[in-house]
């Protein structure tokens, strides 16, 4: 198959044109390196397989309709988009430009007959869940822009799929994690945890840590959009990708400790604003539709992404805090 990917250079994108170079698949990579990152495409680039990457912008129609009409896309993996809690918060306008990329990949995808779109949404869209483990039929109460616009994109692909018949779907999700992700600043929490971890600085904790999340190692996340690709039973629909299991942040800072050896000193600061108490995937659904379950517990992925980031350690400080390692 012709596989577009979107967002192809970033964390979780760059993992699945790996996938499918591997499955032999040809592989059309789009990114505008805003956020992407030019190593993760480092294996991509030497695997040997069709790979083509483009640079352009999907929130620019002009940019990216040549690549529909140049390759027979069968599928397209919509995973660009302005990532990071502190970058959205800045930069809240770019995040609702993402409505025109969703708008343009939705419109393209009908005209040039795309057989299937698989859409990347957040459990962001739950806000403060009003019940734990939280399925995919909770109440949906969006508190920042980025949730709002993921809220967006899963409307568009329901109604592309019962106006039209577009076969779409939306995967949810809850806190992903592994090699690659960005853990400068303008990151998440796993890495920056590792990274302060392994240069021995104070682990800073907002609150008393008890809060908790639904910490999703990225092969579990490439394994089941894959599986989406497949799977009829979500056309139309929205699936909760994630483990099931609570771990407190605390309970995750400690662990990050003791797996790194680090003389780290854990450091309570005060809450912060609109912080989320609680946050787990019900994921009945997921194996159902998907046929999948995770296979991968928190401390192997936390052995695993603290090595990656391990072997970074050296360049660090060559980068900018914009910039993933």
């Amino acid at each position: 198959m012709n596989i577009l990917i979107t967002g192809g250079a970033g964390f979780i994108g760059s993992y699945l044109c790996d996938r499918f170079l591997t499955l032999r698949h040809r592989v059309i990579c789009i990114d505008n390196m805003l956020t992407g990152n030019s190593q993760n495409l480092l294996s991509a680039r030497e695997s040997g397989g069709e790979f083509i990457f483009i640079n352009a912008d999907v929130n620019r129609r002009d940019e990216i309709e040549d690549v529909f009409k140049s390759y027979d896309i069968d599928a397209v993996y919509h995973y660009a988009a302005v990532v990071g809690v502190r970058r959205t918060q800045e930069h809240p306008f770019a995040v609702l430009e993402d409505i025109d990329g969703i708008k343009n990949i939705m419109d393209l995808s009908l005209r040039y007959n795309v057989k299937k779109i698989i859409y990347a949404s957040s459990s962001e869209v739950y806000g403060e869940p009003v019940e734990i483990p939280t399925h995919e039929k909770s109440c949906i109460n969006p508190s920042l822009t980025y949730a709002a616009v993921k809220l967006v994109g899963e409307r568009f692909c329901r109604a592309y799929y019962e106006k039209y018949g577009l076969r779409a779907c939306s995967l949810r999700f809850f806190n992903v994690y592994g090699p690659r992700q960005n853990a400068s600043s303008y990151g998440f929490v796993v890495g920056i945890l590792i990274r302060r971890a392994l240069m021995g600085e104070d682990i800073m904790i907002y609150g008393d840590g008890s809060q908790t999340r639904d910490f999703t190692y990225i092969l579990d996340v490439v394994n089941s959009s894959e599986k989406a690709l497949y799977a009829k039973g979500c056309d139309g629909e929205v699936v909760n990708i994630g483990t099931g299991v609570r771990t407190s942040i605390l309970s995750l800072a400690r662990a990050i400790i003791d797996i790194t050896n680090s003389r780290s000193k854990i450091r309570f600061m005060p809450k912060r604003l609109n912080d989320v108490l609680n946050r787990c995937a019900e994921i009945d659904k997921m194996s159902r539709v998907l046929g999948y379950t995770p296979e991968f517990r928190l401390e192997q992925g936390l052995k695993i992404a603290a090595q990656w980031y391990k072997s970074c350690l050296r360049d660090w400080s060559h980068l900018e805090n914009e910039r993933a390692c």
